[in-house]
């Protein structure tokens, strides 16, 4: 019957959707003594991000093979700490050993120093998975080394940063996500729900 042969052919379309590799592995060309020990990387919408133990940023495009070496500073102390990418591949938040916090973004080379997050070593970053744009971060919570958990919003700076909770103990927030209710792209969310770890 005709149902048989399209149920037939329907498995074979599956089973070479099945067949192609989830993953693939490329070389990239990378010198240690020249680039830097990588000390973290992130990845989204075909861009990988690395840091170097120089305090550098490596963008790499998977899709031109464009590769862009950034310098986020010269100052002996400031080692990278983490850096933290949004869902959207266009904002990258540099966290410092040092203290200091840089923002860069996909379309630019420079990173900007954040003075309102001095004194606040990142170590966790829940983002909007839902209203982030190419512009705009939207509200994002930052877990701090220190037990802090900060909401703030960027938008090429910062537009706004504050402490929303503090765990009165020197414990890092190593993990953080939000989630709000209603959920978007209906009524204005009234509750959120945030889990730390």
């Amino acid at each position: 019957t005709d149902e048989g042969i399209i149920s037939e052919q329907a498995a074979a379309a599956h089973q070479e959707e099945d067949d192609q590799p989830v993953f693939s592995l490329e070389n990239m060309e990378w010198d240690a003594r020249e680039n830097g020990v990588i000390k973290h990387a992130c990845a989204s919408r075909n861009t990988l991000w690395i840091a170097t133990e120089k305090s550098r940023i490596i963008r790499w495009n998977w899709n031109t093979s464009d590769m862009q070496d950034i310098e986020i500073s010269r100052r002996a102390e400031d080692k990278v700490h983490k850096i933290f990418l949004d869902p959207t591949g266009h904002h990258l938040l540099i966290s410092l050993e040092s203290y200091e916090n840089y923002y860069l973004h996909s379309a630019s080379t420079k990173p900007k120093i954040l003075p309102m997050l001095k004194g606040v070593m990142i170590e966790s970053v829940a983002w909007d998975k839902e209203g982030a744009t190419e512009q705009s971060t939207k509200e994002i919570l930052l877990g701090s080394s220190g037990g802090g958990i900060y909401r703030c919003l960027i938008e090429g700076k910062e537009k706004y940063f504050r402490q929303v909770y503090d765990l009165n103990e020197a414990m890092p927030i190593s993990g953080l996500c939000y989630e709000s209710f209603p959920p978007k792209g209906g009524a204005e969310p009234t509750k959120f729900f945030v889990m730390a770890a």
